[in-house]
């Protein structure tokens, strides 16, 4: 089938969305969404996701928004998984597994938002055990070494175990935060001429480095 016109409507809907008239743009995403069958799967998940992105942005304070953003993730990873997992080809320069990892990891920061702690942590925990699969298929076992082996984007495994650790403490899971960020730390570490290029990431890197002092220091009262 040609997307030709799908296509033009998901780089226009970008472009308003980039000059914040977000209203066309959703008006541009829903035709995409309803209208299916001039779509593909693929398409049809982007267009659910940047919609999320615009609803949960206008109004990041207002329950009902988030809600109808995680709904639209929810209905985007739905397509994702079918894809990931029977490897269909993506046109995307980014892995499907990226992608996946990345939508988990956005709509588990949608939850965080939401307070619905457990559907953050499962979504957080699904892009885990999906990085952790790849892990074991590519090198067998866990090495910073040659985690660029893996067909995830660096950022996003990063981003993937510093928020997760960001959720723990949250909770209150102290042990299970400080597991997270050394993780995080350490792959930031491991790839620093990567990251290093970016100045949030650096940023990033730094308020680990806050959390993981702060964490130290509470589970050190707790010992006593």
């Amino acid at each position: 089938p040609d997307f030709s016109a799908t296509l033009g409507k998901l780089k226009l809907a970008q472009t308003l969305s980039q000059g914040q008239d977000f209203l066309a743009a959703r008006m541009l995403y829903n035709q995409i969404i309803i209208r299916k069958s001039h779509s593909s799967p693929q398409h049809i998940a982007l267009a659910l996701k940047a919609a999320a992105n615009i609803q949960v942005k206008s109004e990041p304070r207002d329950l009902r928004n988030l809600k109808a953003g995680v709904d639209s993730y929810e209905k985007a990873l739905e397509i994702e998984r079918k894809m990931c997992d029977s490897s269909i080809e993506y046109e995307s320069r980014s892995s499907p597994h990226t992608i996946i990892i990345r939508s988990l990891l956005n709509s588990g920061n949608i939850y965080r938002k939401m307070h619905d702690f457990s559907s953050a942590e499962k979504a957080f925990n699904e892009g885990v055990f999906r990085l952790n699969d790849l892990i074991q298929r590519c090198m067998g076992s866990f090495s910073l070494d040659q985690i660029h082996r893996v067909p995830v984007n660096l950022v996003v495994i990063f981003s993937l175990f510093r928020d997760l650790g960001k959720l723990m403490v949250s909770q209150k899971m102290y042990l299970q935060a400080k597991e997270n960020f050394l993780k995080a730390k350490l792959i930031y570490d491991a790839n620093v001429d990567y990251f290093s290029a970016s100045i949030s990431l650096q940023n990033s890197c730094d308020h680990i480095e806050k959390y993981l002092l702060k964490i130290n220091r509470r589970l050190a009262v707790n010992i006593r």
